[in-house]
């Protein structure tokens, strides 16, 4: 009898766990489901070139057909919303189709975009989560003449019981646009015109990452002229103003990371930590449900919000269930790090690997020309195979 695993989730961690199952088990031994909203999928790490490039294009080049995914790896796709998962009875439903029932399932549904977190603030402000958002971005951004731009980040509304405590979930991709805006205004000649701030809760850019590269990070803030404002406390945003504790700050555009919330389909029910996250071991295995997993931004631990975290974690959670059905040994469990390639404008990438922040010792920064050429490869070929990459971090 064939088993059949059920995917929910076609990102970086749905696309990663499909890719490992298949390569554990042939088509006639598992029968793999993907579930997932969207017909094609994105890439998201690119969508920040909505501040550097055009508004058409830049799109298309990281989209990716789900259709060649599931015809390359002999699996089903499901085009539809989830709305319940029954742990008990084993199945997920969706908004329009039947039950789907599984045997084992693994959840990559990340985390939601809670924009109403904060009074005031909405999409129309600018974002970056989605190919239609970076799309409205961009084209702000090339109506810009001058005035003040603002890039922010909204809290995580995580767990209380989540340690280390973070305050955002993934800021990488708003201080890469940041930088990527402030090196198109020199191009432009209107850098002299624009003053450009960072607004963040946290207490440090990058604050998972360790006491050195917050350093850097912030030096190079300073070199490009990036005004950077830590620990707002956002109490409103109207059109020409963002108020947080004890100031009122003007602006004139904006770009925001919005505050991230757990899955509302899932706050509530017998699978979340009670606050909409789903907790796991480090293994990402659920604590109650053993045949259900759990990956990437969706899980209730202050673990890095990115795309590789969530890759590598797909890793071990397939091991984890390969080994346990053919009781073999268990793989080793997954260890918080960070993995941060960003961009900071022109030919220049800082590379960082570290996990200093979650008790570690790892803690190496590099800020050159390679790490651009690396991060300009691995997007090429993570489009390219459709998540399917050769080797698999």
């Amino acid at each position: 009898m064939t088993t059949r695993a059920v995917v929910l989730g076609a990102r970086f961690g749905g696309l990663a766990v499909t890719t490992w199952l298949r390569r554990l088990y042939s088509p006639q031994k598992l029968d793999i489901i993907l579930v997932d909203r969207w017909q094609d999928t994105i890439y998201r790490p690119g969508l920040v070139h909505a501040m550097d490039q055009p508004p058409f294009g830049f799109v298309h080049r990281v989209s990716m057909p789900l259709s060649d995914h599931c015809r390359r790896l002999n699996i089903r796709s499901v085009q539809d919303i989830i709305v319940e998962i029954d742990p008990d009875g084993q199945k997920v439903y969706t908004a329009s189709l039947p039950p789907i029932s599984y045997d084992i399932l693994f959840i990559a549904t990340g985390s939601e975009s809670a924009w109403e977190h904060i009074p005031g603030l909405n999409i129309k402000y600018g974002g970056l989560c989605e190919g239609y958002q970076a799309r409205h971005s961009s084209w702000k951004r090339e109506q810009w003449k001058q005035g003040h731009f603002v890039f922010a980040a909204g809290p995580i509304v995580g767990s209380p019981q989540w340690h280390p405590k973070i305050s955002v979930g993934c800021e990488c991709p708003l201080l890469e646009s940041a930088f990527l805006f402030e090196s198109w205004l020199v191009k432009q000649g209107l850098r002299d015109k624009t003053q450009i701030t960072v607004l963040t809760p946290a207490a440090s850019l990058a604050e998972n990452g360790s006491p050195k590269i917050q350093r850097r990070v912030a030096q190079l803030m300073k070199t490009h002229g990036i005004e950077v404002l830590t620990q707002c406390q956002f109490e409103r945003v109207t059109d020409k103003d963002i108020y947080i504790k004890g100031q009122r700050i003007p602006y004139d555009g904006s770009l925001w990371v919005p505050p991230a919330k757990g899955p509302s389909w899932l706050t509530d029910t017998k699978i979340d930590d009670g606050y909409g996250w789903i907790p796991t071991d480090n293994h990402l295995n659920h604590p109650r449900y053993e045949n259900i997993y759990a990956v990437g931004d969706g899980i209730s631990h202050p673990w890095p919000k990115m795309g590789h975290a969530a890759m590598v974690q797909s890793r071990v959670a397939v091991h984890h269930w390969h080994a346990k059905r053919q009781h073999k040994k268990l793989p080793a469990p997954y260890h918080p790090y960070l993995v941060w390639l960003l961009e900071t404008g022109g030919p220049y990438s800082q590379f960082t690997v570290t996990d200093v922040f979650y008790g570690g010792s790892r803690n190496i920064v590099y800020q050159g020309r390679w790490p651009a050429w690396i991060k300009r490869i691995f997007q090429r070929s993570y489009v390219w195979t459709t998540g399917s990459l050769p080797i698999m971090p």
